[in-house]
């Protein structure tokens, strides 16, 4: 069993909403599925699993949704990496599961697979087919300062810091299926992916 506070992880979840969206056209965190944004919907997913909901953004006044957070990246500019850092760094919880609102079909069933499997790592992050998936992954706190020294060497790929802490990859092959684990890792990064997303998927 998952260690739960009440019904939830000790963990909190931070969504990242502040990219730039380039290839999408416009800001992806406001695309909208069934009525609902893609971030408003991961929070209210999330929620259901974990402490608190972060919402990790490029401007204060972004989005505005019950049940989340919203806090500017403490050093702009840097991608996922810098919104690990300010996830991290607001945290109420020694881990933090972070994800990006262009991963819109998200599972809270990933989550718990991850805390599951942490035992006394530092990163817990999924890996399927030969890839890893380090915007759906879960952190700890002790990650926190080799995040900083990476950023402060301009060095910005989420794996920048991974020879510094001790990192578990979660085979997630042997808990779901092709087809889910194609649903739960589709990144919306253009406007013809979000097509077919609308087409193909229905958000859980």
């Amino acid at each position: 069993m998952a260690e739960v506070r009440g019904d939830r992880m000790r963990a909190s979840g931070a969504i990242l909403i502040g990219g730039k969206s380039s290839r999408f056209g416009s800001d992806k965190a406001f695309m909208e599925f069934r009525g609902r944004s893609a971030a408003e919907s991961l929070t209210r997913r999330l929620s259901a699993v974990v402490e608190d909901v972060w919402l990790v953004a490029d401007r204060a006044e972004k989005l505005n949704i019950e049940g989340a957070e919203t806090v500017v990246d403490l050093i702009p500019d840097c991608g996922p990496l810098g919104g690990l850092y300010t996830a991290l760094h607001f945290s109420r919880c020694d881990y933090c599961f972070l994800t990006a609102c262009d991963l819109p079909f998200l599972e809270a069933a990933l989550v718990h697979a991850l805390w599951e499997a942490r035992e006394d790592a530092d990163v817990v992050i999924p890996e399927h087919d030969g890839r890893v998936e380090p915007t759906a992954a879960l952190y700890h706190q002790r990650c926190l300062p080799f995040v900083r020294e990476a950023l402060a060497a301009e060095r910005r790929n989420m794996r920048s810091f991974w020879d510094r802490v001790q990192v578990r990859r979660l085979d997630v092959t042997e808990i779901f299926d092709a087809a889910t684990l194609t649903r739960i890792f589709f990144n919306v990064n253009t406007p013809e992916n979000y097509r077919q997303a609308m087409e193909r998927y229905e958000l859980p």
